[in-house]
C-alpha cells in the first residue's frame, strides 16, 4: 500500500476531520477583517471554502491552486460575482506587478520545492502598502514532522523569519494553537511513535473515529471533534507551543 494514500492532505469541508476543518477556518477568520474592501489573492485555495469566506467582505478575490480537480470543484461550489478561480503554480504567478492589496496562502509553503521563489513571486504581485498572510506547521510541534510525504520543507520559527525578512520590511509571526485539552494527546510521545510506525510501514494505524472520541472524552472530558473556530487561539504568546505559525508581512 502506498504511504501517500494514507495521508489526507487537502482539506475538504464536510468530508474530512471536523477538527481540521475548524483549524483551517480559524486562519481565514483571522484575515477576514483585513480583507474588507480589498483586492485579494488566495494562493493554494484548494476546494475554495476560504476564498468564499473572504469574498463575503473583499472587493474582489482571485483564488488559485495547482490542482485542476480542486479548482473545478471550487468553481461549482462557490459562485460569487467578485470571486474567480484559476489553476496556477504559486512559484510562477502570471499576474502583473503590484496587483493585490492582500495575499494569503495558508498551509502551502511546506509543499513548495523553491520557497524563496514562492515568496519573491508573492512580493512582486503585492502592492507596496499591501499585506501578505501565510501559515505553515511548526516543525517542533507538528506530529508528522519529517513523515508527511507531501511536505518538501517544514519550518521552525527562525527559519521562517530568515525566509521572509529579506523580502519584507516588517514580519510579525503569530502562533495558532487549539485551546482544547484533548488536543494535547496528539503531541504525546505515544502519538508520535504511532505516526512514525504508520509512515514507515505504509499502513493505516488509527483508531475508528468512535473509539478515538471515546478515549479523548474519557481522558480529557471532551473530543477534539467538538472544536470550533473559537477554540483556536492566534497570538504571540507562548510561541513554543504553537501548532502552526501565521506570518503577517508588510
Amino acid at each position: 500500500m502506498s504511504k501517500v494514500a494514507n495521508f489526507q492532505e487537502r482539506m475538504v469541508p464536510n468530508e474530512g476531520d471536523p477538527y481540521w476543518h475548524a483549524n483551517h477556518l480559524a486562519r481565514y477568520a483571522f484575515v477576514k477583517v483585513a480583507a474588507t474592501g480589498k483586492t485579494v489573492l488566495d494562493i493554494g485555495c484548494g476546494e475554495g471554502y476560504g476564498s468564499g469566506i473572504l469574498a463575503e467582505v473583499a472587493h474582489n478575490v482571485v483564488a488559485i491552486d495547482i490542482n485542476e480537480q480542486a479548482i473545478e470543484r471550487a468553481c461549482q461550489k462557490y459562485r460569487r460575482p467578485n470571486l474567480e478561480f484559476a489553476v496556477m503554480d504559486s512559484c510562477h504567478l502570471s499576474f502583473p506587478r503590484s496587483s493585490f492589496d492582500l495575499v494569503c496562502s495558508f498551509e502551502v509553503i511546506e509543499h513548495v520545492g523553491k520557497p524563496e521563489q514562492y515568496v519573491s513571486q508573492i512580493r512582486r504581485v503585492l502592492k507596496e502598502e499591501g499585506v501578505f498572510y501565510m501559515s505553515t506547521p511548526n516543525k517542533d510541534r507538528y506530529p508528522l514532522a519529517g513523515l508527511n510525504p507531501f511536505h518538501k520543507k517544514e519550518f521552525v520559527l527562525k527559519e521562517l523569519y530568515d525566509l521572509l525578512e529579506p523580502e519584507f520590511k516588517h514580519v510579525d509571526i503569530f502562533g495558532q494553537r487549539c485551546t482544547l485539552k484533548a488536543r494535547r494527546l496528539y503531541h504525546s510521545r505515544l502519538a508520535k511513535f504511532i505516526y512514525k510506525i504508520r509512515s514507515k510501514l505504509g499502513i493505516r494505524l488509527r483508531f475508528p473515529t468512535g473509539l478515538r472520541e471515546l478515549i479523548e472524552r474519557r481522558i480529557a472530558g471532551h473530543s477534539i471533534q467538538d472544536a470550533g473556530v473559537d477554540d483556536f487561539d492566534i497570538s504571540q504568546d507562548n510561541m513554543a507551543e504553537a501548532e502552526e505559525f501565521i506570518a503577517v508581512c508588510r
